[in-house]
């Protein structure tokens, strides 16, 4: 009889300690989400900036491009 009531009360112990882990995770993903948030913010912005720059240094070069050929092309 109380090697039943024993067991039963380590497997209701291990019970609520697979909850207590599953509250552990829960709580630390909840932490990271903020973080991770921030940081996929910060690489978009700065992917914005290198795009708008390569963007105009793209057109720069196509104008100096432009403006040699007219001058080695004669008309």
């Amino acid at each position: 009889m109380w090697t039943v009531y024993n067991s039963l009360k380590a497997l209701r112990e291990r019970v609520r300690q697979g909850y207590s882990q599953v509250k552990v995770q829960l709580k630390r993903r909840h932490d990271l989400i903020p973080r991770l948030s921030a940081s996929v913010i910060g690489l978009m912005k700065h992917e914005q900036a290198v795009q708008t720059r390569i963007a105009a240094l793209r057109n720069e070069t196509a104008q100096i491009l432009f403006c040699l050929s007219s001058r080695i092309i004669p008309n």
